[in-house]
């Protein structure tokens, strides 16, 4: 898998790796995976950038099983893409395969936070 990175640079040498059974095709930029957990659509996975020289968060998605996960993971994007705000985890780049035909795998970038929401609301209150 060629994987396509935001600012246009392309991995041409097929980099993988494997974490609970899960493939994961990054590219050379992201190293040293670690299984973080699962969402309802989704492996999520820290991961080391060698370009910033910082954690991030990879989020496996495999949307073209089903038109619902199509739309679910085309409004996600939307949505995390247009938020700039400091108590909303950005997007910091999608992976996909160049070749159509490939393509059946997305990973979404972003920064690795120490707590998801789910966790967030079951063990604190919320201040107004």
């Amino acid at each position: 898998m060629t994987a396509t990175i935001s600012n246009n640079e392309q991995q041409t040498v097929p980099t993988h790796e494997i974490v609970k059974d899960q493939i994961f095709e990054v590219g050379s930029r992201y190293t040293d995976l670690k299984y973080i957990g699962e969402g309802a659509y989704g492996m999520v996975v820290s991961a080391f950038d060698n370009q910033t020289s910082q954690r991030i968060a990879i989020k496996k998605i495999s949307p073209f099983e089903h038109q619902c996960f199509c739309q679910r993971t085309l409004r996600e994007i939307k949505i995390l893409a247009r938020f700039k705000h400091e108590n909303i985890i950005n997007l910091q780049d999608i992976i996909h395969s160049n070749v159509f035909e490939q393509m059946k795998d997305v990973y979404l970038v972003q920064q690795l936070m120490e707590c998801d929401l789910y966790k967030l609301l079951k063990y604190q209150k919320l201040s107004k």
